[in-house]
């Protein structure tokens, strides 16, 4: 069994290894053969990596999903969100203030 601060060595020496490569200018074969780094075993640490990354650093970047408007005599829309939240949109409505609406639904969820 891999004792953590091993897992951690291991977790900066690839860190640090795909840093050099980036700044190598080569390709992940022509670094990984200068170096004396398996290919695979480059790949498998680049993407979790990466992977270990984007749980630690989530985006903040909004998306939007396609809506469906029904047509009606109303002068306002209900935005449902995930299934379990609905925002009710009247015309003339802040988009701003709509915007960190969903931001923050999206960081609560």
């Amino acid at each position: 069994m891999t004792s953590r601060s091993t897992l951690t060595d291991n977790q900066s020496l690839w860190s640090d290894r795909i840093a050099a490569w980036k700044t190598s200018g080569l390709n992940q074969a022509d670094f990984c053969q200068q170096n004396n780094i398996t290919l695979s075993a480059f790949g498998y640490w680049r993407t979790r990596l990466k992977k270990l990354n984007q749980i630690n650093n989530p985006s903040d970047e909004v998306h939007f999903l396609p809506v469906n408007i029904k047509l009606n005599t109303c002068s306002s829309l209900t935005l449902k969100i995930n299934h379990q939240h609905s925002v009710e949109v009247s015309r003339g409505f802040d988009a701003d203030l709509l915007t960190q609406i969903i931001q923050v639904v999206q960081r609560v969820e």
